[in-house]
């Protein structure tokens, strides 16, 4: 039996689309210590759903990398199995989600704004928005 642990490191949002509410997402983490990135594209929705879809994206990904490093065994059948688990998972869940929220918020606010006053500053905050989780 082999045990995965997963510990997530830092999130970070980038290459924003204001109008369609998209972007590229970046997180680095750990397994069993050593570090790996994961990058996909998202459209923004409910920041809970969007923390359950990137931990479960996560946990498939390391699933089949792990599955390609590993010899299969036919005779023994606890060797063959894995359990992925992420390290402290209910405050990693808590800081995606609040990771997401602030993501949305800062878009809204941009939206909002009625001047020309400062709009580039602005616009550069949205370039990349990191957060560091543990």
């Amino acid at each position: 039996m082999q045990n995965i642990a997963i510990k997530l490191l830092k999130i970070g949002a980038s290459n924003f689309s204001l109008r369609d509410k998209d972007f590229d997402l970046r997180v680095n983490f750990e397994v069993n210590g050593k570090s790996k990135v994961y990058y996909n594209h998202y459209k923004l929705s409910n920041p809970e759903i969007m923390t359950e879809r990137v931990l479960k994206e996560i946990k498939e990904k390391e699933k089949t990398e792990s599955e390609k490093d590993a010899a299969y065994d036919k005779n023994d059948v606890l060797a063959n199995l894995k359990i992925i688990s992420f390290q402290r998972l209910d405050e990693t869940e808590m800081k995606l989600t609040n990771f997401f929220g602030k993501v949305d918020n800062r878009i809204k606010q941009f939206k909002n704004v009625k001047s020309s006053e400062n709009y580039i500053s602005n616009y550069d905050r949205f370039k990349d928005f990191e957060v560091q989780l543990f």
